[in-house]
């Protein structure tokens, strides 16, 4: 058939100007508005093509009802189901982005399921496969019936699948936006205004031919005007696609370090960000509807919800600070910053939250704070420490000149000497483990701990009858060297300190294991122990848990310290009369660099000793 021939088309045909032409038309000032109107988004340039598609769709539809031939109005039939095949697959595209629902699968296989079979049925239509029956009417000058045949009937069946997933995927929508009436309205008005041309269509142009062998009635592009009307009204009444977060600046907001969250008037939530979503842990379907307020724990948040900052539209933004609660019921803090959120016309249509978490922060600042009420104590104690034997040293040399035995004053300012140097050494212990320098080192842990337990017994003495045993598997450690010492140290001293005289069989073991990740240091014993109330307290500075104890009570909290220093844990369980053990987890670093970096430990065994986490 020629070009020529193929317009030969009476454009005064009443049935296609009433059933195609208008629609169409409708459907060109809709697309038109949109594009001039609105932003432009992936949703709004989806929406666009399938109203265009949906305008030829109607077109072609109407010159097949106005031809002047049979021959005419089966081509112009068979070139508008083109158009027809793609808007179904589009339909359900701006669907799933509408909706958001397209986040959650991958675009790549959704397009190949949707689009082609279309293809393939497009071949077919091309290569003409199908039949068609056509006849003369009053009403719609032609009807053009498919027939029953295996190809036609996939096409139609494949064509009403699409359709109802459409209407189906809307009723979906429409149930989960329950607690958001501008969104179920919005849904309402679509799923209404598909429902009539799908239904419609499938009965009047798909059952009728194909299942009852009788005449279609072409009301479906007819019934498609349903639709313009009432996503025109849903863009114009309810803002389809104002609150969108859809728009150009989607990504930005979405890949920001900021929660950003929006809410309408009555601080219902309308819209949130990525890192919002993740900052709480709620799921953005979750978080639709809800309340804002709710999601804080603090007086003042729970009490005035971020519109009640916002009186007039030009108020200043407003900034607080607040503490939230996640799905989880976790306790995150965060800077939050205000602004009214405006209509085109100026109205204020809810406001604008930015939330930025500074629970470490927070953190920090608290650590900061407990670090200077150290400091503080650790320069009352010293001071008052250093007096004493300073004291006593004075008192013997004014007593010096005047005494009847010089040898025994002198040996006792040797002993004031001694705890002064005692004193000393201690306190220099707790700056040298703030040191920012780190250096890995290869420790002989089983000579490391000779050494140690010679140290003590010389200055405390021979230890008696405690039995001091030793695993070590002959373990060449990885780790700073002074941290580990000060830890083997004061908590070895510590078990052959504070040893039962009265048990016959008083002894000490030390055990140090090497695990995939981790080293683990075990001293255990089975000497005086300590109270619940002494385990509370034992990491404190300047505590001492009997009076027995003749140091200056830094010992475990020097151990405390180097172990955060190697980032590892610490657990203490203690007994009164039955003993004490102590143990300590100190990662392996990945690898004999200078820097150390140190592993989180993993798997640590399951206890249950007084975990002790720094």
């Amino acid at each position: 058939m020629e070009l020529k021939d193929l317009f030969n088309i009476n454009f005064n045909e009443p049935c296609a100007i009433l059933l195609s032409f208008i629609p169409a038309a409708i459907n060109l000032f809709i697309l038109i508005y949109i594009s001039a109107t609105l932003p432009q988004s992936r949703t709004t340039v989806t929406f666009s093509f399938f109203v265009l598609l949906l305008g030829l769709w109607q077109i072609t539809d109407g010159f097949a009802h106005a031809s002047n031939s049979t021959q005419n109005a089966v081509e112009w039939f068979r070139i508008s189901g083109q158009p027809c095949l793609y808007t179904m697959p589009l339909g359900i595209i701006f669907i799933l982005r509408f909706t958001e629902w397209d986040k959650k699968f991958s675009s790549i296989p959704i397009s190949l399921f949707l689009f082609f079979p279309a293809i393939i049925f497009e071949m077919s239509t091309t290569a003409r496969l199908g039949l068609y029956k056509i006849t003369k009417s009053e009403q719609f000058k032609w009807i053009i019936s498919p027939e029953p045949e295996l190809i036609t009937v996939i096409t139609y069946t494949w064509i009403c699948t699409m359709a109802l997933l459409m209407l189906i995927l809307l009723w979906v929508y429409y149930i989960k936006t329950k607690n958001n009436k501008r969104k179920q309205n919005q849904a309402l008005l679509l799923l209404l205004g598909f429902s009539f041309p799908v239904i419609g269509g499938i009965v009047l142009e798909a059952i009728l031919p194909l299942v009852f062998r009788v005449d279609s009635i072409p009301l479906t592009t007819a019934l498609m005007t349903t639709f313009s009307v009432a996503s025109l009204i849903a863009v114009k009444k309810y803002k389809l696609f104002d609150y969108s977060p859809k728009h150009q600046w989607s990504r930005i907001v979405e890949a920001i370090n900021e929660g950003i969250v929006i809410v309408d008037n009555n601080d219902c939530i309308v819209y949130a960000n990525k890192k919002y979503c993740e900052m709480v842990k709620y799921s953005y379907e979750e978080l639709q509807g809800m309340h804002a307020h709710t999601l804080f724990t603090d007086a003042t948040s729970t009490s005035q919800s971020n519109n009640e900052f916002l009186t007039k539209k030009d108020e200043a933004a407003g900034q607080r600070q607040a503490i939230m609660k996640t799905k989880y019921q976790e306790t995150i803090h965060v800077l939050v910053s205000n602004a009214p959120y405006l209509d085109r016309n100026g109205n204020t249509m809810g406001s604008i939250g930015i939330h930025m978490e500074i629970t470490q922060l927070t953190e920090t600042q608290q650590k900061l704070k407990d670090k200077i009420k150290e400091i503080n104590l650790f320069f009352y104690k010293t001071s008052h420490d250093l007096k004493t034997p300073v004291c006593s040293m004075n008192g013997l040399l004014a007593y010096y000149d005047e005494c009847d035995n010089p040898q025994e004053t002198v040996n006792y300012m040797k002993q004031c000497a001694q705890k002064l140097s005692a004193i000393l050494d201690r306190i220099s212990q707790v700056p040298d483990l703030h040191e920012e320098n780190i250096f890995i080192e290869k420790i002989n842990i089983e000579k490391k701990i000779e050494t140690i337990l010679k140290e003590i017994k010389e200055t405390r003495g021979e230890t008696g009858n405690i039995k001091i045993k030793t695993n070590t598997g002959g373990i060449i450690m990885e780790s700073e060297k002074y941290p580990i010492q000060l830890i083997l140290k004061n908590i070895i001293d510590n078990a052959v300190l504070f040893y039962d005289p009265a048990k016959s069989n008083p002894h000490v073991n030390i055990s140090v294991y090497k695990g995939r990740k981790y080293y683990k240091i075990k001293v255990s014993d089975n000497g005086q122990g300590m109270s619940t109330e002494a385990r509370k307290k034992a990491f404190e500075m300047f505590y001492k848990g009997t009076d027995k104890s003749t140091g200056e009570g830094l010992g475990l909290y020097i151990v405390k310290n180097a172990v955060e220093r190697l980032q590892g844990k610490i657990t203490l369980n203690s007994r009164i009369n039955t003993g004490t053990v102590v143990v300590v987890y100190i990662p392996i670093p990945p690898s004999a660099t200078n820097k150390m970096k140190y592993a989180i430990p993993e798997n640590i065994e399951p206890s249950n000793l007084t975990l002790f986490p720094i």
